[in-house]
């Protein structure tokens, strides 16, 4: 698993399900392969999430939660 920090990436040996174990409840999974800060998401659709100059998708299968949760961000 990589994570990507503002200044660096890291590269850790744990499934994404260990992660999200690990990580505070602001991390959220919005696709298979990736977890998201959603206190660094600038704008979302029903399809995607940007945060800086990535554009992150959202899959089906999390997207009812993803939106969820963003939707009830103060930040956006």
């Amino acid at each position: 698993m990589n994570y990507h920090c503002v200044n660096q990436k890291i590269l850790a040996r744990e499934t994404i399900h260990e992660a999200l174990e690990k990580l505070p409840a602001n991390f959220i999974q919005t696709h298979k392969f990736f977890i998201v800060n959603k206190e660094n998401i600038l704008s979302f659709t029903s399809n995607e999430l940007t945060i800086g100059k990535e554009k992150i998708p959202i899959s089906e299968t999390y997207k009812n939660e993803v939106l969820k949760r963003v939707e009830n961000n103060a930040n956006l």
